[in-house]
């Protein structure tokens, strides 16, 4: 996970938790992770690993994707040739 959007995929895990009304407590049981860990990661407090990030998901029922990203300088050149 790059560090420049670490945190909002957090953000995201964090909102969907709230949601679903499921607390760090539930969290730690259903992915292994320590209580303090699972806070720490909300709060932003370290980078976690992909494999991490993906046990929160799936505790959450949510799937990670990897969508290829748009260079809108791309689309600002080529609008252009049109």
């Amino acid at each position: 996970m790059s560090k420049e959007n670490w945190p909002e995929v957090i953000h995201s895990l964090r909102r969907i938790a709230a949601k679903k009304n499921i607390n760090q407590v539930d969290l730690m049981f259903k992915t292994g992770l320590s209580q303090p860990t699972i806070s720490r990661m909300f709060d932003l407090e370290f980078c976690p690993t992909l494999k991490t990030v993906e046990k929160v998901a799936e505790a959450l029922n949510c799937e990670l994707k990897i969508v290829e990203r748009h260079d809108p300088q791309f689309f600002i050149d080529n609008e252009a040739a049109i």
